[in-house]
């Protein structure tokens, strides 16, 4: 097993004119980040999630922690746009190493998960405590012991990203922690730039986005306003393959989500085609969710509290897939596209066998039907889906 370095980390300091760095008389500020950790077990992948989602737990995220993972999988999903954003277009700038040169390939977008957050912030919270900035605690654990302790224990592969924005005066908190991202992107002073490249490794499925606030003693210098992040990657040997995204309005128009615009509460049904089996969810407090499955075709539907839905139809085989949900996109129901559900409620059952065979008789009260529910590419309700939503109802 191999570890990453553990040297002195690089620094850049940041002060305002006339400030001195060992007696701050003006606002200062001080930005780290750590040398990139990763490791690698060599073992068989394998695939034990069904629509059973067993233990996976997507924990409940910050704002922040959530609009930092956003950062990393929209540069995940799209590492040349990431470097034309904060590269001057070169993906591979700085890169010494050629067997970690990163591809424009799209790269699989990452889930939260709960024993990794927990482990992320406690590490975060235990730096600041003990007034130190390394991947190795004080008490000589490592990264991998950390997130085994916190329950993330059949990994295969794992990395770690840390970073530090000390100041003497108050530190935006979103502003601080999505920073952080650019930062581990653009990895000036750090040789080989492992940083940008624990963000775009292909074969990592989960992270977990850890944040912690307080004074410390760093440096020489009493900072009364320190905000650090750990972020802990990793991929378990029995995991599933991941629906995730966040639901969210989009406030400030941009396009895409934004801290606090979030919607939590809601519930997602990942309805499988060829059983009609479901597996369900709610979006954790910042709007993300994350569902654990085996490949396969799948309706992702979700429903807010006042009954409006939305949906997507998603093609599962070996990468995670990002569906988002834009409080734009909900509507009353019926909401039409799942392969059974005739009513288009969101669930299939009797009602739905009842409305089916109606439309064989050509016999309608009224209803709504919805001919998008037809079964394997048919354009028509009928004894197929009636079959169907029966073997449904009755467990498969």
């Amino acid at each position: 097993m191999t570890t990453g370095p553990r040297i002195a980390a690089a620094i850049v300091l940041l002060t305002l004119a006339g400030a001195t760095p060992a007696f701050p008389e003006e606002p200062l500020s001080l930005h780290v980040f750590g040398d990139p950790w990763s490791d690698t077990r060599h073992t068989i992948h394998s695939f034990g999630a069904e629509i059973d989602t067993g233990d996976y737990n997507y924990g409940d995220p910050t704002p922040a922690e959530q609009a930092h993972l956003e950062y990393i999988n929209r540069a995940r999903l799209d590492p040349q746009a990431e470097a034309d954003r904060l590269l001057g277009g070169d993906l591979n700038e700085g890169i010494t190493d050629t067997g970690n040169l990163i591809s424009t390939e799209p790269k699989p977008p990452l889930a939260l998960n709960a024993s990794l957050i927990e482990a992320a912030r406690l590490h975060s919270a235990d730096m600041i405590a003990n007034d130190y900035f390394a991947h190795e605690s004080q008490d000589g654990r490592t990264p991998w012991d950390r997130m085994e302790a916190a329950g993330y224990v059949t990994w295969f592969t794992a990395a770690e990203n840390i970073a530090i924005s000390l100041s003497t005066s108050p530190l935006d908190e979103v502003d601080t922690i999505t920073g952080f991202h650019d930062g581990f992107v653009i990895d000036e002073g750090i040789t080989g730039r492992g940083h940008r490249i624990n963000i775009f490794k292909a074969n990592l499925k989960e992270v977990g986005v850890g944040a912690a606030t307080g004074a410390m003693h760093y440096n020489g210098v009493d900072w009364s306003h320190t905000w650090t992040l750990t972020c802990d990657f990793g991929s378990r040997t029995d995991s599933g393959i991941f629906v995730l995204g966040v639901v969210y309005g989009d406030v400030d128009t941009n396009g895409w989500y934004s801290a606090g615009e979030g919607r939590g509460g809601v519930t997602l049904a990942a309805v499988r085609a060829s059983d009609a089996a479901r597996a369900l969810t709610t979006t954790a407090s910042a709007g993300g969710y994350g569902i654990p499955l085996s490949p396969g075709r799948y309706t992702v539907h979700a429903t807010l509290s006042d009954g409006s839905a939305a949906l997507q139809m998603v093609e599962l085989s070996d990468r995670n897939v990002k569906i988002d949900f834009e409080l734009a996109d909900f509507s009353d129901l019926p909401v039409c596209g799942m392969p059974g559900d005739v009513d288009g409620n969101g669930g299939i059952d009797l009602a739905d066998a009842m409305l089916a065979l109606q439309a064989l008789a050509g016999i309608s009260h009224g209803e709504p039907i919805c001919a998008e529910s037809a079964v394997g590419g048919r354009e028509r309700i009928g004894l197929p889906e009636v079959m169907y939503v029966l073997r449904a109802a009755a467990g498969g």
